[in-house]
């Protein structure tokens, strides 16, 4: 009985799932249901089929692609997690019109139930967006995923700090691997470091993380004095998520000067810059970049040391409008008043005003999760 138990019987004749057998090795694709906006039940004398249509993205010997899919089973095949896809096979491998979709019987997961699909291969790559299925071509999936390989910091030889910018989320998608990416449009303008050279350089960008104002970034060029890809990484840091961004930039005959909290607060020639810099003040030691503060010898004593933790951990501290590191971390900070900033993408700012008089301080940063709407 088994030897002719053929896969109609299996869907038709749920009390016989026991003489049907499939093995799943013979399924090598997996296929991720996104939605199903088309679906109705029919009923007739006790038993049902279930006819749907909807969005998937399936995978094939590690290459993803969009189906839009429809069928009508005796099973429902309902929207999964991309971590728990189903597991499928073509009808006719050379036609790739129609998929054998595996299911395991609810209550009994070593039995399953084979519907079969009619499907429609896409040129491309669902995203989900505001809980619809967005086709994304090809090429910026591609993208997206080389945003996430690890880079080496050694093979980024300049630096760009960020002075000031305007930033705003483009668009919130839920990828294939079933994470939450917000994609933030941005532009503003900063200082790009190249050895001893130093020029301002306005620009644009769209990424899926935040560049914050005050931090310098590792970067090195895409197209000579146009595109930059910057680091988000760095040294012993891992991030979910993206690690690089790509700039849309024009260089500046000027250097951007900057004062504490403040954005661009005026310009000097880039040669006037290097003469700066190059000045040694009493001590011997280089005049500070544009921006940069100065602890007073006669403060150093009353030095406090500040403990920051933050839950969840690898979020960007920022004191008194620069960045200074990641949660966990232990920072000196010079006597008086400061204001610090803890945040994390998808998260609300947790900011404080301190007062700090030396010895040891331990700071506790508590983030709240932004509620959907607000994390758009």
């Amino acid at each position: 009985m088994r030897a002719i138990c053929a896969s109609m019987v299996c869907l038709a004749l749920l009390s016989s799932l026991a003489w049907c057998e499939h093995n799943p090795a013979d399924y090598p694709l997996t296929i991720s249901i996104l939605d199903q906006p088309a679906f109705t039940t029919h009923s007739f004398s006790g038993a049902y089929t279930y006819t749907a249509s909807g969005h998937a993205n399936a995978e094939d010997g590690g290459a993803i692609f969009a189906v839009d899919y429809s069928y009508d089973c005796n099973i429902r095949l309902v929207p999964n997690s991309p971590t728990s896809p189903y597991i499928a096979k073509w009808s006719k491998p050379n036609q790739k019109i129609r998929m054998k979709v595996l299911a395991s019987v609810i209550g009994e997961p070593n039995k399953f139930v084979e519907c079969e699909m009619k499907t429609t291969v896409r040129d491309g790559v669902y995203f989900r967006e505001a809980g619809q299925a967005v086709l994304i071509p090809k090429a910026e999936y591609d993208n997206w995923q080389e945003e996430r390989k690890e880079r080496n910091s050694a093979d980024y030889p300049m630096e760009i700090t960020v002075i000031e910018e305007n930033v705003s989320p483009s668009m919130t998608l839920t990828t294939p691997s079933g994470a939450t990416q917000t994609r933030l449009q941005g532009s503003g303008r900063g200082n790009l470091y190249a050895g001893q050279d130093v020029h301002g350089v306005e620009l644009s960008y769209s990424c899926g993380f935040p560049l914050y104002t005050k931090r310098k970034y590792a970067a090195r060029w895409i197209v000579p004095q146009q595109q930059l890809e910057v680091l988000r990484t760095g040294a012993g840091q891992n991030f979910d998520g993206p690690n690089i961004c790509v700039l849309t930039t024009t260089m500046k005959d000027v250097v951007y000067l900057t004062e504490l909290g403040a954005g661009v607060t005026g310009t000097i020639s880039p040669e006037e810059y290097a003469r700066r810099n190059a000045a040694a003040g009493p001590t011997g030691a280089p005049a500070p970049a544009p921006g940069a503060t100065v602890t007073p010898a006669n403060q150093e004593a009353n030095v406090t040391k500040v403990v920051i933790h933050s839950q969840p951990e690898g979020a960007d501290i920022e004191v008194d409008g620069n960045y200074v590191g990641s949660t966990p971390s232990t920072l000196p900070m010079t006597p008086g008043r400061h204001k610090i900033v803890v945040r994390k993408l998808g998260f609300e700012d947790w900011e404080r005003q301190m007062q700090f008089m030396g010895g040891e301080t331990q700071v506790q940063a508590d983030l709240e999760e932004k509620k959907a709407a607000d994390s758009q």
